[in-house]
């Protein structure tokens, strides 16, 4: 019997010779947390962070990019939780820390439209 063993490497890619090169790519992205409510509030406010930039390693169309940036932000998050709380907003739970980036958006525009501040909203500067 025949194998039927396919030459596509794990990755996706096949050889070495025909995998993209890995580059560093700057993405735009931004933090946002509910933050812990106050008496006087109506409504769930939330801290958010200004749109900032950094850099990443990226493969253009592999699936571990996402994993890289991962490994870029994440570590910032407790810098923007600390940040909201210094700003009178703590954060309910670093848990509770999203990012939002560009190059991971797949809405086909408007990434960062769910920024709007409300009444109670803060923005803080970061990275």
């Amino acid at each position: 019997m025949a194998s039927t063993a396919s030459s596509t490497s794990s990755s996706g890619y096949g050889s070495a010779s025909s995998r993209p090169a890995m580059t560093r790519k700057t993405i735009e992205a931004y933090f946002t947390a509910g933050t812990v409510m106050r008496d006087d509030d109506d409504h769930n406010t939330r801290c958010q962070s200004n749109i900032f930039s950094v850099t990443i390693d990226w493969v253009e169309g592999a699936s571990d990019n996402l994993g890289r940036a991962n490994a870029v932000l994440d570590p910032m998050k407790s810098r923007f939780a600390e940040r909201c709380s210094a700003a009178g907003r703590p954060v309910t739970a670093l848990a509770n820390v999203d990012w939002f980036a560009d190059a991971f958006d797949s809405s086909g525009g408007g990434w960062g439209s769910g920024r709007q501040l409300r009444k109670g909203d803060i923005e803080v500067q970061m990275p």
